[in-house]
């Protein structure tokens, strides 16, 4: 029964381990597949991109007649500056258009570069608590004692693996999140030239839309520095549990010494019942602190946003 116990408790772990493994080489741009990004990019961009750019380009068109409408009404006699200014902010939204998924596609692996610099422990998260709670389960015995040990921490061991696989979906979502800002990059872009009605200025659309992609770069960065303090505090969560003072088993045979036997076997009994309440103890605070970094993780996109004003 302990050894069923404690696969579940390793299983629990290393599932964990390796959820939030995967979760700081996702954001990093490392996908855990046979595709790398650019792989996965190059099929985006022969698939849907001539579409979003063909459409971009009726846009800019679009935007351009609303400025001359614009500037039209408000002036009797369009001055030579104003059709320049027009035609080289067309000039830059087609350029723009034809380039800006390559520029934020190098933008984000340039963030992502950067952020190698806080990259977490890829593992280990629960090395400490694990050969903690191992040597407290070896003292459990009994089948009933073991049935107890075994309810009392399934719920806390499925939630905090439970817990790891809502990080790596978060950051899958990041990913593809950042894979769709740049695919259909061309149609914000695009109504760059709309500004002031004059020939002067730039959309506020553009700028929302760069304001918004930026930020989704910064929300991978605060998610990876909030896994790296989550496995600092767990580290030393781990560090200062407390240990049960497991008394050796008497040399010799029972026969022969049955006091020391008898006391030794008391003692046991009452470590025992600590164990199970100890093994609760060094569980819960791992179980909490997964759940917090659960919450943290899916708050960093509007974190993200409110620094950048880009709500």
């Amino acid at each position: 029964m302990q050894d069923i116990i404690l696969s579940v408790f390793r299983w629990a772990l290393d599932s964990f381990d390796s959820s939030i493994g995967n979760a700081a080489r996702i954001l990093l741009g490392e996908i855990a597949s046979n595709r790398s990004v650019d792989q996965i990019w190059d099929m985006v961009e022969k698939s849907i991109m001539p579409v979003f750019t063909g459409f971009a380009m009726t846009i800019i068109a679009i935007c351009l007649l609303t400025e001359l409408a614009q500037v039209a009404a408000k002036v009797d006699v369009m001055r030579i500056e104003v059709g320049i200014r027009l035609a080289v902010k067309m000039v830059l939204a087609k350029v723009a258009v034809e380039n800006a998924p390559t520029l934020l596609l190098a933008m984000w692996k340039q963030a992502s570069v950067f952020a190698k610099a806080i990259r977490p422990p890829s593992s280990g998260f629960g090395d400490g608590i694990y050969e903690y709670i191992s040597g407290l389960a070896g003292t459990v015995n009994g089948t009933t004692a073991s049935i107890g040990l075994f309810g009392s921490t399934i719920v806390f061991v499925l939630a905090i693996a439970l817990c790891g696989l809502f990080i790596t979906v978060m950051a899958y979502g990041r990913f593809f999140e950042i894979l769709v800002y740049v695919a259909i990059s061309p149609i914000p872009i695009a109504f760059l030239p709309l500004g002031a009605g004059d020939g002067s200025g730039f959309s506020r659309t553009t700028a929302r839309f760069l304001k918004s992609f930026a930020a989704v770069c910064l929300q991978g960065a605060m998610m990876l520095v909030c896994i790296f303090v989550f496995s600092l505090l767990l580290g030393a969560a781990a560090d200062s549990l407390p240990a049960l003072d497991i008394p050796l088993q008497p040399s010799g045979n029972p026969n022969t010494n049955p006091a020391q036997w008898r006391a030794w076997s008391d003692a046991f009994q009452l470590v025992s019942k600590d164990a199970v309440g100890a093994i609760n103890n060094a569980l819960f605070p791992m179980l909490v602190g997964a759940v917090v970094l659960v919450m943290v993780v899916s708050r960093c996109g509007t974190w993200a946003k409110s620094l950048l004003d880009a709500g």
